[in-house]
This record gives structure tokens, sequence and C-alpha cells, in this order.
């Protein structure tokens, strides 16, 4: 009796594994990226809450983005763009998580005066911006800058509000002479759309 009752726990024990190891394949499967989850979020507070709408988003999120990194390579071809003899000598990305988006272009955008940090916080960027095209000649000073009181209060703010690092912009680019990005979500919510803000872009 006492045995049968051992297998029957043992039975039970390797049930309830089986059951849970299936649950977690389940909710991994059932994993909302970032891109996916504000592009919807976004459509709601539009009340674009259609069939093609939500498909919308499960397309672009297809075509821009192929794992779970926050920020991904991608190839002009890939979103439709003409391949230029010069595209070798650029990276291009896409942010599959908005946020990132700020800890690569805030402070840098702040550092060229380019918008007024204080009307404008990180986690605002993130969903608004559309994307960015740097070169790394431009970058001259912007380490300087970083390290001044200015730049060392933009790279707090970024912490504070997305808990993330500022990007060193010349090791993202290594040997490439500029990085562009598209940040789809900021593209969604402009007026342009994501195809203008392609064409814009490269």
């Amino acid at each position: 009796m006492h045995l049968q009752c051992l297998k029957m726990k043992k039975i039970s024990i390797a049930i309830l594994t089986i059951s849970l190891v299936g649950a977690v394949v389940f909710f991994r499967l059932q994993t909302t990226s970032p891109f996916l989850k504000a592009c919807q979020t976004h459509l709601k507070n539009k009340k674009l809450v259609s069939a093609l709408d939500t498909d919308l988003c499960s397309k672009i999120e297809k075509q821009f983005f192929s794992g779970d990194d926050n920020v991904q390579n991608i190839l002009p071809s890939k979103v439709g763009a003409t391949e230029l003899p010069i595209d070798d000598e650029v990276r291009f990305i896409a942010f599959n998580d908005p946020a990132y988006f700020s800890s690569y272009a805030y402070c840098y955008f702040a550092f060229k005066e380019w918008f007024n940090p204080e009307s404008l916080a990180p986690d605002q960027m993130a969903i608004a911006a559309s994307g960015f095209a740097i070169l790394k000649k431009e970058l001259e000073g912007y380490k300087e800058w970083l390290a001044s009181t200015k730049g060392q209060s933009c790279s707090r703010a970024i912490k504070t509000s997305l808990n993330l690092e500022v990007i060193d912009l010349e090791q993202e680019m290594g040997e490439k002479v500029s990085i562009i990005a598209i940040n789809p979500i900021g593209a969604i919510r402009s007026d342009n759309g994501l195809g203008e803000v392609i064409k814009e872009a490269v």
C-alpha cells in the first residue's frame, strides 16, 4: 500500500512538472515584444482597434524584428529602401524597445541643442521620435560634453526615467561612418507614417 502511494505521488509530481513546463513554454510563446505592446497600446488610445490595425502591428514587427534583442541591425532592403553603395559604411538599426531610442539619441540631441531637455523627458522622446541619422564626424566634443555638468544631468535623466545608460555612439558605430536608426513606434505615431520616415532616413 505504501509503495502504491509512493508511485502515485511520483506520477502526480511528474504530471505537475509537465504541466508547469508546458505553462512556461506557453507563456514564452505568448510574450509580447516591447514594440508590439507599444503599438497596440497606441492603437487602443487612438481607438483604432480593428483586426486590420492589430495585424498592422504584427506585420511591422515581423518586418523589422527577428529576435528578442531590444536593438536590432537591419538591412535597408528589408524595410523597402533602395540599396546604395554607401550602405556598407553605415550601421542600420531598429528599436524593438523604444526606450533604447533615448539611450542612444536623447543626450546627443541635447548636446546639439536640437531641443530643450526641460520640455521633453527621455520617456516622451522614446515614443515620439521616429528615427535619426548621426555621422561619426559630428560626434566631436560629445564625450567631453557628457562629462560636463549638463551632460551628467542628462545621463542621470536617462537612468532615472528609463533605467538605462547613455550609449557610446562612437563605439556603436565601430568602423562605420554613420548610424541610421528607425524607431517604428515613433514613426507610427507621427503624422507622416512609417513609410515616409524610412524614405527620409535612408
